[in-house]
């Protein structure tokens, strides 16, 4: 997809409530806090604002973050990045994953950002969900077992109950987190885009961004 067709303002806020399904209270609460950075425009007094295609898809992770309790910022941040690679490459992964663990109440050290792009703090994964095991996800031992127990992990479920005890008591087992489909929902947003373009200008519309 061509950069310059993610960035042209070209969605109405009715267009764009109806692809993320916010509330117009939220958007609108949004907007005035700029809690999300938008393509460059000043409407000025009395002109309706016009939203990108990246304006839509950042609101659309936004909005499912915010459905999850994630805190604004994080999806602020997670919203920019996914925007960002899009932005240079032109298209996502549909089965590209992210993973949030939730540390509101915790005490420690919050997640450090590591790379170039933000979204390698939440350990992006590509991988068809069909296929991803929750314990791949969830239960962090991997730095505290040997080679052979993590084989035996592995291939057969559950491991040794008196070794998980031991991880267990030393305060290593399975942690909540959030499995979080960016892929999808970035993918998504941008098929709905596509038929509401469509809608306005019959199928073909839209094929001049595609590359």
């Amino acid at each position: 997809m061509i950069a310059s067709q993610l960035v042209l303002p070209r969605y109405s806020q009715p267009e764009v409530l109806q692809v993320t399904r916010l509330r117009p209270a939220v958007l609108q609460t949004w907007m005035n806090r700029q809690a999300i950075k938008l393509s460059d425009q000043n409407p000025g007094y009395g002109r309706r604002r016009l939203y990108s295609m990246l304006d839509v898809v950042k609101l659309a992770v936004m909005r499912r973050m915010a459905d999850l309790q994630v805190a604004l910022a994080v999806s602020r941040e997670i919203a920019e990045a996914a925007a960002d690679d899009l932005g240079v490459k032109g298209k996502m992964d549909w089965n590209l994953f992210i993973f949030l663990r939730p540390s509101e109440g915790t005490s420690g050290p919050t997640v450090s950002i590591i790379g170039s792009s933000p979204l390698i703090a939440y350990s992006p994964t590509v991988g068809d969900a069909r296929h991803m095991r929750v314990s791949d996800y969830v239960e962090p031992f991997e730095g505290f077992l040997s080679r052979r127990d993590r084989k035996s992990m592995s291939e057969e479920r559950p491991m040794n109950p008196d070794r998980r005890q031991a991880l267990a008591r030393e305060g290593v087992h399975g942690e909540p987190v959030i499995i979080f489909p960016l892929g999808e929902i970035v993918n998504g947003a941008l098929a709905q885009l596509k038929a509401v373009d469509e809608a306005r200008n019959g199928p073909h519309a839209g094929n001049s961004g595609e590359i």
